[in-house]
């Protein structure tokens, strides 16, 4: 079993929110990444998990981030 854990993803559910909360989620995400995944790159890695060619792949999490995830990290463990 995998687990595919997108970050911020370019659909409407973001959108819904006040414009105030996107707009600051957005610039934050933006801030390292120069731009919020798109739908599509999702969806590659969960066809590739589902595929042949993964089938030694097993017990992941792939963060699907634009590297958000490695950066708070990163930012975490300077912080001590």
């Amino acid at each position: 079993m995998n687990i595919v854990a997108p970050g911020l993803i370019d659909t409407q559910q973001p959108r819904h929110s006040s414009a105030g909360d996107c707009d600051q989620l957005i610039a934050g995400f933006t801030r390292y990444v120069d731009r919020i995944g798109q739908p599509e790159e999702v969806a590659a890695d969960i066809a590739f998990l589902a595929s042949s060619a993964a089938s030694c792949v097993s017990g992941q999490i792939v963060e699907v981030d634009g590297g958000m995830s490695f950066i708070a990290a990163v930012e975490a463990g300077q912080r001590g």
